[in-house]
């Protein structure tokens, strides 16, 4: 259920997000960007892979299916630090913070 059981505030608008999808975080000197886990579904295909520049550094993103992750790979010293949270958990601490939708 995406029934939130305690009070939360911000909460996050009605934007077509479920409030509890799983949200991986990458976190770096630039910044923090968001990214909800269907965002990196729908970006690695059907290979599960997705290989891509965040926060200008190089990411692979690598989905699994059972249960739902994502393993997020980084080169060693990258300074880039992850994340994983529910979106509703991430825009209450980080209301401002960038969001990477599809």
């Amino acid at each position: 259920s995406d029934k939130l059981r305690f009070p939360v505030d911000p909460l996050m608008p009605a934007n077509g997000l479920a409030l509890k999808t799983p949200v991986v975080v990458l976190e770096g000197e630039a910044g923090s960007v968001a990214i909800p886990f269907p965002t990196v579904r729908a970006h690695a295909g059907p290979s599960g892979v997705w290989d891509t520049t965040i926060l200008g550094r190089a990411v692979r993103f690598v989905v699994g299916d059972r249960p739902q992750t994502v393993d997020v790979q980084l080169a060693e010293g990258s300074g880039v630090g992850v994340v994983y949270t529910f979106a509703f958990a991430w825009h209450a601490m980080h209301p401002d913070a960038p969001w990477l939708q599809p």
